[in-house]
């Protein structure tokens, strides 16, 4: 499989006609007002492209902004499943995540059995004491 793009976002939605709804969309960073802080939910959308679809997966959530490492592993979607298919959507969600200081975040993915991680993505935790939180 081939990694085609990562969003990080606070809520993915299914909707009506299989439509997605990501909310909250990150860039390169999560601000917050001040550390330690709580998200609700962290979530990852990515798309993959090919024919070669794993059973499995897992994404291992670690780095310096947090107090420890989180997996979360999921199986095929057998009843959305076709061998035909040539892209495979992951979403995977985090919650609550405890952010303990600023740093980095990493999100890394590996399918089936492998120790090889398939993909990496890198997001900041930054401190903004002027943010404004509604």
């Amino acid at each position: 499989m081939q990694h085609e793009f990562t969003i990080i976002c606070e809520d993915i939605r299914q909707e009506i006609g299989r439509k997605l709804s990501l909310m909250g969309m990150y860039d390169e960073a999560i601000i917050f007002k001040r550390v330690p802080a709580r998200l609700a939910k962290l979530c990852l959308y990515q798309r993959w492209s090919g024919s070669d679809q794993p059973e499995k997966v897992r994404v291992l959530l670690r780095g310096s902004a947090l107090s420890g490492s989180f997996v979360a592993q999921a199986a095929r979607d057998l009843e959305h499943y076709s061998p035909d298919a040539r892209r495979a959507n992951l979403m995977i969600m985090f919650a609550p995540l405890d952010v303990v200081d600023v740093g980095e975040v990493e999100l890394v993915t590996y399918f089936g059995e492998s120790d090889l991680p398939s993909h990496t993505h890198r997001i900041e935790i930054r401190v903004n004491p002027d943010l404004r939180v509604e």
